[in-house]
């Protein structure tokens, strides 16, 4: 059958028929091409979306670990200023407890 439609064609008409079909092939290569590419860039995207994440977290842990020792030492001076007799506002003053929390301390 396809002999019977390639033989009805005229010389034009095949080169024509031939240069559509590369076309179409040619079209087929470059959308997949930009799929493969964007799916590239859509990984990687992700990727680096992740590594931020990471690395935020990891900072806020730090930040995190940084103020428990802030508060640690400043308790452990509070501690400290009591057991010396130091008034309650001289404690506030230095370690920015709260009265409550100097309180609890005691």
């Amino acid at each position: 059958m396809e002999h019977l439609q390639v033989s009805a064609f005229t010389k034009n008409q095949l080169a024509y028929y031939d240069k559509y079909w590369d076309k179409i092939r040619i079209e087929k290569a470059a959308i997949e091409d930009a799929i493969k590419k964007s799916k590239i860039k859509i990984e990687e995207s992700q990727k680096r979306e992740q590594e931020e994440r990471k690395l935020k977290e990891e900072e806020r842990k730090q930040k995190e670990e940084a103020l428990k020792r802030e508060q640690e030492a400043q308790i452990k001076l509070a501690k400290k200023m009591l057991k010396y007799g130091e008034p309650t506002n001289e404690i506030i003053k230095e370690t920015g407890l709260t009265t409550n929390e100097i309180e609890r301390l005691q």
